[in-house]
């Protein structure tokens, strides 16, 4: 049985989190393995701008090195991957980062692909991500849907509703050459829109939750992680000393490199 950790940035209301914890499970390729969900105490109510991501970057990690329940993987808990590269420097387990994932099996798909965002001010966001990923060539196209987090988590959005803007998001991507989509939000995951859409479009579109998961444990099978030429480990007792006492008892850290 492997021993996966999703690690949400931020506050997440403990309704909210146990009922993503259930579809987590159920995404599970192996239903031997288990996923557990946990929210950060310190972070934002939900990551819709860059301060927002920046800020949550540092209770992420504080809240990682401070686990003392050793897993096998770990999924960072938001489409931006806040804080990936820093948590695969100080990591020995794979950390999955669920858009990069997401990009990389979209570009498998097709030609092209389209990215379904939130809210018109994260797009240039997301095309920068992208562009930084190596993914832009492919881009057709980032299209939202002009709702926030909140709203679609705690059910003030009618999911009728929120489906069909997603529809006509995914619709405009297509007519722009997209050849697949990519929900570019964990609330529109663990809402189940690409099964909403099944049937409906003729191009697959890849949900970020499903990947993430599916990519932990095919490392983990796989025996496979990060590369430490790319992410080297920090001297971790320079860390522990400073800016980071946290990391006393971890028990997901390279240890062997001081």
């Amino acid at each position: 049985m492997a021993r996966i950790l999703y690690l949400i940035p931020g506050r997440m209301e403990e309704r909210e989190r146990a009922q993503r914890e259930v579809i987590a499970c159920r995404m599970l390729m192996d239903p031997s393995n288990k996923i557990e969900l946990i929210a950060c105490d310190d972070g934002p109510d939900s990551v819709e701008s860059a301060v927002e991501e920046m800020m949550s970057v540092s209770g992420l990690i504080k809240r990682f090195v401070s686990l003392d329940t050793r897993y096998d993987a770990m999924i960072i808990g938001c489409a931006g991957d806040p804080g990936q590269l820093a948590l695969r420097e100080i990591a020995d387990i794979p950390v999955i980062g669920p858009f990069q994932s997401s990009l990389a099996v979209a570009t498998t798909l097709g030609h092209s692909f389209g990215v379904i965002s939130i809210l018109e001010q994260m797009d240039p966001a997301t095309e920068m991500q992208i562009r930084s990923l190596g993914y832009d060539t492919m881009l057709a196209g980032v299209e939202h849907i002009n709702c926030n987090v909140l709203d679609m988590a705690e059910g003030r959005i009618p999911e009728e509703e929120l489906a069909d803007a997603v529809l006509k998001a995914a619709k405009d991507l297509m007519k722009k050459g997209a050849a697949s989509i990519v929900l570019g939000c964990m609330t529109l995951a663990f809402l189940l829109m690409d099964e909403k859409l099944k049937g409906i479009l003729p191009i697959p579109v890849v949900n970020p939750a499903k990947i993430a998961i599916g990519m932990a444990e095919i490392s983990i099978k796989s025996g496979l992680s990060h590369s430490k030429i790319t992410y080297p480990t920090p001297d971790l007792e320079k860390l522990k000393n400073s800016i980071l006492p946290e990391l006393a008892a971890s028990s997901g850290l390279d240890q062997n490199c001081n």
